[in-house]
């Protein structure tokens, strides 16, 4: 099994996200790390359009770096393209993504995951969730100068919990079985294991609750 990382360098809400300094080190630096540390990969992949992140990525590690082109690297482009891409240079093989976007991943997560996509040999993927208390039933869309519910149900009205529990996937892991049909299980994450830094405020956020002792890097 290998881990791809994804690090495209145009992201716009947090400006070079991947490679920011993030609590004294290069965001994707905390990813890469644990990669290693956990044991559980033949190989540490970084899939980049930018020659400085892959310089930066490869100060961490024995990574191996694969230049993306940039037309797979755009606010449109899907993870399935860098991914193809990817494996297009190392063959089909079963792969972990993990993203740069959670520094607090802990090690013992990553050897959790890949253990369940071990003990599933039909499943096609693993994949880290969350539960979200932003439930979809509550959720509203634009139409002109009114709003309707997203979905066309009434339940909007009742209160959340008597609603069936509904789950978010976060940038904790992604583990898959290329060309696998078989079914999705999840791995069930807290709100550390399964965040995923997206704006500045979630960035300064997540810094002062570091400084403040309130969240750590578990191993």
């Amino acid at each position: 099994m290998i881990a791809l990382i994804p690090a495209r360098s145009g992201s716009r809400r947090i400006k070079d996200k991947n490679i920011r300094m993030f609590c004294g080190k290069p965001l994707i630096a905390w990813t890469i790390e644990k990669a290693f540390k956990s044991g559980c990969f033949n190989r540490v992949i970084v899939s980049s359009d930018s020659e400085e992140y892959l310089d930066i990525a490869g100060q961490y590690g024995d990574v191996f770096c694969i230049k993306r082109p940039a037309e797979l690297a755009t606010d449109s482009s899907t993870d399935q393209e860098w991914i193809d891409h990817s494996l297009q240079s190392i063959g089909k093989v079963d792969f972990a993504i993990l993203r740069p976007t959670n520094p607090f991943r802990s090690v013992w997560f990553i050897q959790q995951a890949v253990k369940l996509f071990n003990d599933h040999p039909e499943a096609s993927e693993v994949r880290a969730i969350r539960e979200t208390t932003e439930h979809p039933y509550k959720m509203w869309i634009s139409v002109g100068q009114a709003i309707e519910p997203l979905f066309p149900v009434t339940a909007y009205r009742f209160p959340t919990n008597r609603m069936c529990p509904m789950f978010i996937q976060g940038a904790g892991v992604e583990i898959r079985r290329p060309d696998s049909q078989g079914p999705v299980i999840p791995i069930f994450a807290n709100q550390i294991e399964g965040m995923d830094l997206d704006t500045e405020e979630q960035w300064n956020y997540y810094e002062s609750l570091v400084k403040q002792g309130m969240v750590k890097f578990e191993d």
